[in-house]
């Protein structure tokens, strides 16, 4: 049981992943084995939004599903390293834990990668309603879209006065939650995404103020887009009055 004046809190509900990541030495050749590096590392959207808050400082619980393989206890390591409470994430045992491969090319541009996130369906509907209390009380709840329609839709109805945060992942994705998007506080995604979500197109500075118009009047209160390339975030904020900023861009490095 919460205690009657619990901690202030974050429940994040989504994915979590190993993700193994090959960087290629030189240029590609396709058919042929390839010299370079390979790193693993604790990845997921929802894991790594986790893990961001909590070093951030606050208090953060995730719910996710792992297997009870060596992967599954990688990554639950690395979580509880991270300072992420794990009590309320759904362990299985003879599953495979979610697992994302991606191989870099020599300009550390991802060349392609694969994703097995089928462990994430366990967390149903059914499943999150025995975490009604650690949800209920939660000051803010952040949900992906790997999560099932049905979770998501839960998730938004059964907690409509939190401020529920939803990130898209990716356009398919992404497209799960349009008939949902008037019941989401805030938004975070990128150009395409938005696209994807609104319908409209993202391609100018114009053209992403009048998708956030858009969102805007379907009921969303905060909006962050990324602009890809650009390493430039512009952010919306609703309260009584809309207000836009963008932001300088920033410089991001990936290396092995």
């Amino acid at each position: 049981m919460l205690s009657a004046h619990p901690e202030k809190y974050v429940v994040v509900v989504g994915a979590a992943n190993l993700d193994i990541l090959g960087f290629s030495d030189r240029e590609l050749i396709a058919g042929d084995s390839n010299p370079g590096r390979v790193t693993l590392c604790s990845g997921g959207v929802g894991r790594n939004i986790a893990e961001n808050l909590s070093r951030l400082g606050l208090k953060t619980e995730l719910i996710t599903a792992l297997g009870t393989d060596l992967n599954g206890s990688f990554i639950r390591d690395s979580c509880i390293e991270a300072g992420i409470g794990m009590g309320h994430s759904l362990m299985l045992p003879d599953t495979r834990s979610s697992t994302y491969i991606a191989l870099m090319n020599d300009n550390r541009d991802m060349a392609l990668a694969l994703s097995d996130l089928s462990i994430i369906s366990h967390i149903t509907r059914d499943y999150l309603q025995t975490k009604r209390e650690l949800l209920s009380s939660a000051s803010v709840i952040v949900a992906d879209t790997n999560l099932s329609v049905e979770a998501l839709n839960y998730l938004l109805t059964e907690f409509s006065d939190a401020d529920i945060c939803v990130d898209p992942v990716s356009t398919t994705k992404a497209r799960k939650i349009i008939p949902l998007v008037g019941m989401i506080h805030t938004l975070k995604m990128n150009a395409i995404e938005a696209a994807a979500i609104s319908g409209l197109p993202t391609k100018t500075d114009d053209d992403i103020m009048g998708c956030g118009d858009f969102l805007f009047r379907k009921g969303v209160k905060r909006i962050f887009i990324t602009l890809g390339n650009h390493m430039a975030i512009i952010l919306f904020c609703f309260l009584h009055f809309q207000v836009y900023f963008i932001t300088e861009p920033v410089s991001i490095s990936l290396s092995p």
